[in-house]
């Protein structure tokens, strides 16, 4: 049990410290394709895009808003995994070199590294919380969890699930 929490441990300071030395946005081309009014996406440099042609879809969506969306979400865990194995990000193909067809949208994905890979990885981070001696006597009293209520507060807060 000590081995595996010492296991995690380390995994979870590599994870931070690399992604403490990271401290830019990328950007990467992507596109997208409407076909029957569904919106599929791919990350040129990371989906094997080539010439128009897509050998593979990273994601989807029912609009072009939720098809971006979730080719950020796609970045982020692309990110994560080149960070687990120490690889350096693939160099962002050129705008003018990406080739479109009729039916294909370029977006230029801006991401921070550090924002999305601990978002995909569920990353946490201890915080230290300051309230009222009388709150806190009644929150104990019915056992509440404040990680769990501060991080509801804060997703209503910031308007996200």
């Amino acid at each position: 049990m000590l081995k595996n929490f010492i296991n995690i441990f380390k995994h979870v300071f590599n994870t931070w410290y690399r992604l403490e030395i990271i401290k830019m946005d990328v950007f990467y081309p992507a596109v997208v394709t409407k076909e029957d009014g569904t919106y599929y996406g791919c990350i040129v440099d990371f989906d094997k895009f080539e010439d128009g042609e897509i050998n593979y879809y990273a994601t989807f969506g029912d609009s072009m808003e939720e098809a971006v969306s979730n080719l950020r979400e796609t970045l982020g865990l692309h990110l994560a995994d080149f960070l687990d194995v120490r690889k350096k990000f693939p160099e962002p193909s050129k705008v003018e070199d990406v080739k479109l067809k009729e039916n294909q949208y370029l977006y230029i994905l801006s991401v921070d590294p550090v924002y999305e890979v601990a978002k995909v990885t569920n990353a946490l981070k201890k915080k230290t919380l300051t309230i009222p001696v009388w709150l806190d006597i009644l929150a104990q009293e019915k056992n509440l969890n404040f990680s769990q209520i501060l991080q509801k507060a804060l997703k209503k807060e910031l308007g996200i699930e």
